[in-house]
């Protein structure tokens, strides 16, 4: 899993260096493991979203868990039973598009 990351962190920064004036666009990046989600927040600009809000919702928009993202720019929650998407906020125009489980290849 770690090299899946590593792999992820460098795609990410190769397609954003030409962004480099969306200084902080968030990013958020998750993957499911061993029954746990695991995501990690950052910025365009490579450094950690500590602090930032995640908010986990099921299908009918509900909010099921709430938390902020680590020093070390993580967050782990366990997978809930039911289908859902997760988001980051950073503050007022610093939120990501939902992340999807189901979406991914």
């Amino acid at each position: 899993m770690k090299t899946i990351r590593g792999l992820l962190f460098i795609a990410v920064l190769i397609f954003l260096m030409p962004l480099s004036s969306f200084a902080h666009t968030p990013i958020l990046m998750c993957e499911e493991d061993d029954g746990q989600c695991e995501c990690r927040g950052m910025f365009s600009d490579m450094s950690t979203a500590v602090g930032a809000d995640i908010i986990v919702k099921d299908d009918s928009g509900r909010v099921i868990l709430k938390g902020k993202i680590n020093r070390d720019g993580d967050f782990v929650f366990p997978i809930p039973k039911t289908h859902y998407t997760v988001m980051m906020s950073a503050g007022p125009g610093h939120e990501t598009d939902p992340w999807d489980p189901s979406e991914e290849y």
